[in-house]
């Protein structure tokens, strides 16, 4: 409630123009992941910032890249612990660690014959899980990932676009 008064998630702090707030949590840390678009150059710069939980305040920003996309809702970065996952400009599975900002690709978009550019991720209970958005056969299929090598642990769940079960 305290955020609703000081948090627009269409406006934001440090984005030139209209950027996608995706707050998270890290024990009693507050972070915001900012997507800020660039319309310019077809890239998106992706921010993390400390937000106070008590006031909405920005505490600090850091660990500001870019990645390949103009649009903040196709940018896809989520977080375990102190590292962020994302697809780089690349289409690469990368990880940044929010206490040192160093990046490191742990699996490229090749080795993952080209699904990571189809997927999306998330982080559920301290694990890193995939969606992929397979077309071709109308379907949605859930994967689990390792989160130091990228690679699929175990496929969890496969979904029809079209399944009107419930």
């Amino acid at each position: 409630d305290r955020l609703d008064n000081t948090y627009d998630a269409f406006n934001n702090y440090s984005c030139d123009s209209a950027g996608d707030q995706r707050p998270q949590t890290i024990g009693q840390k507050l972070l915001n992941i900012e997507v800020c678009p660039d319309y310019d150059d077809g890239t998106s710069m992706i921010d993390v910032e400390d937000v106070d939980p008590s006031t909405g305040s920005i505490l600090s920003s850091s660990c500001s890249f870019d990645v390949a996309g103009t649009s903040p809702y196709s940018i896809d970065v989520t977080l375990i612990g102190d590292t962020l996952y994302y697809i780089n400009t690349d289409g690469d599975l990368s990880t940044r660690d929010l206490s040192t900002c160093g990046s490191e690709t742990v699996l490229s978009n090749a080795d993952a014959e080209g699904e990571l550019g189809s997927s999306d991720l998330f982080a559920i209970d301290g694990q890193l899980v995939s969606v992929l958005h397979d077309l071709a056969n109308t379907r949605y299929i859930i994967k689990l990932r390792s989160t130091t090598t990228g690679a699929i642990t175990s496929s969890l769940y496969t979904l029809d676009y079209y399944d009107n079960e419930g």
